[in-house]
């Protein structure tokens, strides 16, 4: 598989990551790092040419994240 493929896999899975992340509870202790990782996100994704290795980064943060908020929101 080429870089281009893995560019689509990553910038759509920002695109599915952006909404969620701004759908954190600003009283979360994540809500702060959520909210730069989404403005990031938004960056990379409209850039030309995108960074695929800050992409693949910054969306595997994305999901540390939204795991984190998770479980706070389970407890």
């Amino acid at each position: 598989m080429d870089e281009q493929y893995f560019l689509a896999l990553y910038i759509r899975q920002a695109h599915i990551m952006i909404p969620r992340l701004e759908r954190i509870m600003p009283d979360s202790s994540c809500a702060h790092r959520a909210t730069g990782l989404r403005r990031t996100l938004m960056r990379l994704t409209l850039e030309s040419p995108p960074n695929l290795q800050r992409l693949q980064e910054v969306v595997h943060q994305g999901y540390d994240v939204l795991e984190e908020a998770a479980r706070e929101k389970a407890r």
